[in-house]
């Protein structure tokens, strides 16, 4: 009974007051924030001193087998490729480029970032990693204002602030909608998700939502 009067006070859609809304998201933002904190320090923590002494007895496990079912995790990917310094072979050319669609690149994006697409919350952004490209990397406004994740996923800072300081302006399901319906962006292909250059914007959707899309760096689609 008590946890279910606990979900009840934590909505917050369709409360009226703005006062009231804010203190709701703050509270959610708060107690998201704390669980990704959490988690971090649990993924990060030191190994004891006995562990080291045996992983220098023993040789290094390969970190996955030909046949091996383990996954690597997208940290884990991010370290390999950043910590590489094999030099490119000649063949290079003949890798595929990237060919994005606008749910794969969003997809991309939020792995970069660790994201969950399983998940749809309300929080503060946490401030992010090196390796993060520069177009995702979040603005003052996005790590000291509570917001929807998946804002953070669009590699265009400008239109996060703006979705963010006028989220009491539109529809956040009305916006969604559209994305999931209608032709709004396309990823050029041989562009990587977070390269703002390969986004283009289709006029109509702009128009519609130009509040959102005053953006330079976001080119209409010709």
């Amino acid at each position: 009974m008590t946890r279910k009067a606990s979900n009840e006070s934590d909505l917050w859609y369709g409360v009226l007051d703005p006062r009231k809304r804010k203190q709701i998201q703050n509270r959610l933002a708060q107690r998201a924030r704390r669980k990704r904190l959490a988690k971090q320090s649990a993924d990060t923590q030191p190994t004891s001193s006995k562990t080291h002494a045996t992983n220098a007895s023993t040789p290094a496990k390969p970190v996955c087998s030909i046949n091996g079912k383990r996954d690597l995790g997208a940290s884990q990917l991010l370290s390999i490729i950043r910590d590489s310094r094999a030099p490119m072979s000649s063949d290079h050319r003949l890798l595929p480029l990237p060919n994005h669609t606008l749910f794969s690149a969003l997809f991309h994006n939020g792995v970069i970032l660790g994201l969950a697409c399983s998940t749809s919350c309300i929080s503060m952004s946490l401030p992010t990693a090196v390796h993060v490209p520069e177009s995702l990397r979040p603005t003052p406004l996005q790590v000291r204002r509570v917001h929807f994740q998946w804002i953070d996923r669009f590699p265009f800072p400008r239109m996060r602030d703006s979705m963010i300081e006028h989220c009491d302006s539109y529809s956040a399901e009305d916006f969604l909608g559209d994305i999931f319906s209608v032709s709004t962006f396309h990823i050029k292909p041989g562009y990587m998700s977070w390269d703002p250059e390969g986004w283009n914007v289709q006029e109509d959707f702009r128009e519609k939502w130009m509040l959102l899309l005053d953006d330079p760096k976001l080119a209409v689609e010709s």
